[in-house]
């Protein structure tokens, strides 16, 4: 920045060991799961403590408006703020068609989601 100091924009370790001693790199999931067309952006993250990865999604707003009928702020939020809905659904299938498509290993492909 202008006065000297360091800006991180990025995650620190971009590959990271779950609990089994699997080691992952979180970007190729992230590029996996990006090429959905319900999902703008895509974030993994997993924990030495647990055996298995969290993603967080961010529905595309378009498609969203478009495929679901969300086309306000409110009904995009109320979506997403529900697991069961039917956007963050299609979201979860598309993440697990995706994974599978890529040929993922079982630790690669996200269990849960926040949405």
């Amino acid at each position: 920045t202008s006065k000297g100091q360091l800006k991180i924009v990025d995650r620190k370790k971009n590959i990271f060991k779950l609990a089994q001693g699997e080691y992952v790199a979180a970007e190729k999931i992230e590029n996996v799961i990006a090429q959905s067309p319900l999902i703008a952006q895509a974030f993994v993250t997993g924990s030495s403590l647990e055996s298995f990865l969290v993603c967080v999604l961010v529905p595309d707003e378009e498609v969203a408006a478009t495929t679901m009928g969300l086309d306000t702020p409110s009904k995009l939020a109320h979506a997403c703020s529900n697991v069961n809905s039917p956007l963050c659904t299609a979201m979860m299938d598309d993440v697990l068609a995706l994974a599978k498509k890529a040929k993922l290993a079982g630790f690669e492909i996200p269990r849960a989601a926040h949405f």
